[in-house]
């Protein structure tokens, strides 16, 4: 899969993002976060067209046409799927995990609920669901509606909460894990002890990080055993409950 990852906001000038506890910058943040993912989708055999290639990278002169460089560079490369990371800001009570998409169902909201639930997993932020822009903020989000690909918003954590600004300054390597997990990429070893070796390996450990193949008690996979019409049939039913079927 090609997949554009984009930064939010610029390191200086135009469109530049929330400031928060400490004087933490977004636009650091979510460079930080996307500058990891690239690595993991990478080493799982994604193609990744990242928005800002270094950490002082400008797009456009203003909010405006930093949006549309951001989505231009995304339609130009002919990504699969967009995947735009920002930080939230508020109250500082306020805290948690969101993603953003443009309409319910479809492929933007399989990923999208994938996401969610990765992050808040293994980062322990408060769950605040995955949410329609216009149904949520009343308003079009330029970088889901205009991509020619399925699209998502990752509202990482609030770097206005102490408990989440923390989290995003200290953990940027596990927020981008977490979310390539969401494609499949391994964030830890193999929990099967008779795949490191084969051929279908990748393809193993995506099912399984899928939750659609679960191996035997005994930890292995036996991967060049015939499969039961009862394990075939489990299979496809977890598949259809990773797609909400």
């Amino acid at each position: 899969m090609k997949i554009c990852v984009d930064a939010g906001h610029n390191y200086s000038g135009g469109d530049t993002g929330a400031v928060g506890v400490g004087g933490l910058k977004e636009q650091d943040i979510t460079f930080a976060i996307a500058d990891k993912l690239r690595e993991a989708l990478i080493a799982n055999g994604h193609q990744v067209v990242m928005t800002r290639n270094n950490l002082t990278d400008n797009l456009g002169t203003d909010a405006s046409s930093s949006l549309r460089e951001r989505v231009r560079i995304a339609n130009n490369n002919r990504c699969d799927f967009f995947i735009s990371i920002h930080c939230n800001s508020g109250v500082a009570i306020a805290n948690g995990t969101e993603v953003l998409i443009s309409a319910r169902g479809g492929v933007a909201e399989s990923y999208a609920n994938a996401v969610q639930d990765a992050i808040v997993n293994r980062m322990g932020t408060m769950n605040r669901g995955v949410r329609v822009d216009t149904e949520y903020l009343g308003i079009r989000l330029y970088v889901l509606h205009n991509t020619n690909c399925p699209a998502i918003l990752i509202e990482t954590g609030f770097i206005s909460n102490n408990d989440d600004a923390a989290k995003l300054n200290e953990q940027p390597e596990d927020f981008a894990l977490a979310i390539a997990s969401a494609f499949g990429a391994r964030t830890e070893e193999s929990r099967f002890t008779d795949t490191d070796e084969h051929w279908a390996k990748i393809h193993i450990d995506k099912l399984e990080a899928y939750g659609i193949v679960n191996g035997y008690e005994d930890g292995t996979f036996r991967p060049d055993e015939p499969i039961t019409r009862g394990e075939a049939a489990a299979m496809v039913s977890n598949a259809l409950s990773v797609l909400g079927k």
